[in-house]
């Protein structure tokens, strides 16, 4: 029983996760197209969360202060890809 609740809020947390992630997923192009795509769309996507859900973030990007930059790191080169939002 121990085991099944536990599995159950693991996937309730991947469930949650897909759902951030759904809106941002692509669906044309070849698919190592729709993987870039769709990593390019998530990354923009969580840098607008983050402008709307924190009015002290929000702020210090319109005073110039602060800079979000989206980017994307390879776990298998290790290169980090900077992108314009």
């Amino acid at each position: 029983m121990k085991l099944s609740i536990q599995f159950f809020r693991q996937a309730g947390n991947l469930t949650q996760l897909l759902d951030q992630i759904k809106p941002a997923i692509a669906t044309n192009g070849s698919p190592n197209e729709i993987l870039q795509q769709t990593t390019r769309n998530n990354v923009l996507a969580t840098i607008d969360d983050i402008k709307e859900q924190s009015e002290i973030v929000k702020g210090l990007i319109e005073k110039g202060q602060i800079k979000i930059v989206p980017a994307y790191y390879d776990l298998e080169t290790g290169v980090v890809d900077f992108f314009e939002n």
